[in-house]
């Protein structure tokens, strides 16, 4: 085996998809009980992934199976690692054991450092780039009152925070999808809500007082 895979897609449950499709072809699964695949998130309240993680992984990988042929490093939010620790990253992408893989997934080719990008064999997810049309339509803002959308924005701060995020994602998709229609105002309010993602994903922002800002900016 010894590759590095790159899954791209704008949404982490279809990175996921991927990556346990590629997993399932070696009998290995993202699970507490298979001791062959270590899947590397942020530790607890932390927003990044670390070089301290990644130095653990390493170490995973150049242990041999224990139950399988194979082993996996899954890291289904790459674009969460700080440089630091893609860069220390690197040498294991390149001189992989011959049992082992790597499964990066990320949102963008640009989240990640061209070195990194330049040592995977990278696998485009189509259906998370909003290239089909099953997606939620977003609510007809300019027709709701000021009440409304502060009241939709309330109500949408509830969901946890990778459901707030999936939702800003599809809404980003739509509008790509509609942007012929009113190029100005779609691109205007495609840099509003990834700008609004951003600051949910990587500040301590307040998601009810970002969501009232973003619907009462957007424009149909």
């Amino acid at each position: 085996m010894a590759e590095a895979l790159l899954v791209i897609g704008a949404k982490q449950k279809n990175r996921q998809r991927v990556a346990g499709e590629i997993l399932e072809k070696y009998k290995l699964a993202i699970t507490e009980i298979d001791p062959d695949v270590l899947s590397v998130e942020p530790q607890e309240d932390k927003k990044s992934i670390g070089i301290d993680q990644i130095r653990e992984a390493t170490k995973f990988l150049f242990k041999k199976p224990l139950s399988h042929k194979n082993k996996a490093v899954v890291i289904v939010n790459a674009h969460l690692l700080t440089h630091q620790a893609q860069n220390a990253f690197l040498k294991t992408l390149e001189e992989l054991p011959v049992y082992a893989f790597v499964i990066l997934g990320s949102k963008t080719e640009a989240a990640l450092l061209s070195t990194v990008v330049s040592r995977c064999k990278l696998i485009k997810d189509r259906s998370a780039e909003g290239l089909t049309l099953e997606r939620p339509t977003p609510p007809p803002f300019t027709s709701m009152s000021i009440g409304e959308r502060l009241s939709l924005a309330a109500q949408i701060a509830k969901k946890e925070k990778g459901e707030l995020i999936e939702t800003l994602e599809d809404w980003i998709l739509y509008e790509r999808q509609t942007l012929l229609a009113h190029p100005k105002a779609k691109a205007q309010n495609i840099a509003l809500l990834a700008k609004v993602m951003a600051d949910l994903e990587t500040t301590n922002v307040t998601a009810k007082l970002a969501l009232e800002y973003l619907l009462i900016s957007l424009k149909q």
